[in-house]
């Protein structure tokens, strides 16, 4: 028998799908409240998409982990595929604005993070002989939830890559991700490992302590360095451990970053070091302050589920090769994420510049030309 899905309110909402707070009714009268992330309408026909969310479904199955938000299942509402999530009641990292977050509890937020990603990264299924492998591809404080108790999750595996010995669908020679966290080795070369993941989350932690919006540094190795070097200075003392630890983190190489296993245990250590509120303490008070909150009055619609729309369940072991989904649903993500060409030969970073800004200079030539054009045809 399917079952009802009362859908309370919508939470977030992108240019393909949206996510709904929602109540499913199953037998003997049990309830539960999960997050419903679904394409809209006018794409659930559209087979990429389709199979790409299928892909992220699977692949949080597979991630059982305290800071990653948790798949219930894949099933189909009005004949649109859906993915039923766990719904965290808490506030984005996003919302902290020009407002600074404590050191003591950045630190905390940092090896929460950092845990999810080497779990993503070196996790081997029940059944399987080969790692996960998944980066994030995304990480920024938009995607990173805290709870009112200092719980933290990481969101939106939606852009994720990953390598197993099948796969639903194919990753195409594009990268997504938000332009300013994105390691350099992504614009010059396309690539994105586990050190990409790395530098992104050090952007997000001289953003959290800073209150700032760190822009993008030059892609030329030279310009790069000056750039952190002085965007660091922000941080305090040259020999200040938060500094070094960042510094390290952005560093132009990959290989000069640590790894998230090696974060995990140098944050921790750091925590003792670090006087004032940590983060349970500080969360009491900033989340409630900043989460979002429902409409006070709503109506509330009930759907049924399609008949033998339970597609998969969190136990399903069968997971696709190399995913990479493409379905934005937050407000956030909506505007920030853009897909990227990968180049597919390593370019000089004056030249990709320079290319930018000849590309800009010549959209600039072409619409005055066209406006020249029009005024003489309306005189």
């Amino acid at each position: 028998m399917s079952r009802a899905f009362s859908l309370l309110h919508k939470l977030g909402e992108g240019a393909y799908g949206a996510v709904h707070l929602a109540e499913v009714h199953g037998d003997e009268g049990f309830v539960q409240t999960v997050a419903v992330k679904w394409l809209h309408a006018r794409w659930s026909a559209d087979p990429e998409l389709a199979s790409r969310l299928r892909d992220e479904a699977r692949l949080l199955g597979l991630l059982n982990h305290d800071h990653i938000v948790r798949v219930h299942g894949l099933t189909r509402l009005e004949d649109r595929l859906a993915v039923l999530m766990e719904p965290v009641d808490g506030a984005d990292l996003s919302r902290v604005g020009a407002n600074s977050v404590p050191p003591r509890a950045v630190l905390e937020i940092a090896s929460a993070v950092a845990d999810a990603l080497d779990a993503a990264w070196r996790h081997v299924p029940a059944g399987s002989q080969q790692p996960l492998r998944v980066v994030h591809r995304d990480i920024k404080p938009s995607n990173v939830m805290v709870t009112t108790r200092g719980g933290v999750k990481v969101m939106d595996f939606g852009v994720a890559r990953a390598t197993f010995d099948a796969r639903e669908a194919d990753t195409r020679s594009q990268q997504f991700g938000t332009a300013r966290y994105m390691a350099p080795e992504r614009w010059l070369e396309g690539v994105a490992e586990a050190p990409s993941d790395v530098f992104s989350l050090g952007v997000t932690l001289w953003e959290l302590l800073t209150g700032g919006a760190l822009e993008r540094p030059r892609l030329s190795r030279g310009g790069f360095e000056q750039d952190v070097a002085e965007a660091l200075e922000a941080l305090g003392p040259a020999e200040d451990p938060m500094r070094i630890l960042v510094g390290e983190m952005l560093s132009f190489n990959p290989d000069d970053r640590p790894t998230a296993e090696s974060l995990v245990r140098r944050c921790l250590d750091l925590v003792e070091q670090v006087p004032g509120p940590g983060l349970r303490q500080w969360a009491r008070d900033w989340v409630p302050r900043h989460q979002r909150r429902p409409p006070s009055a709503t109506e509330t619609a009930v759907i049924r589920e399609d008949p033998g729309g339970m597609t998969f369940d969190n136990s399903t072991s069968a997971v696709p090769a190399t995913a990479a989904l493409a379905v934005p649903t937050s407000p956030t993500t909506t505007r920030d994420l853009q897909p990227i060409a990968a180049p597919t030969t390593e370019v000089d970073a004056a030249s990709l510049v320079a290319s930018r800004r000849f590309g800009i200079m010549l959209g600039v030539s072409l619409s005055i030309a066209i406006l020249a054009v029009l005024a003489t045809g309306w005189t």
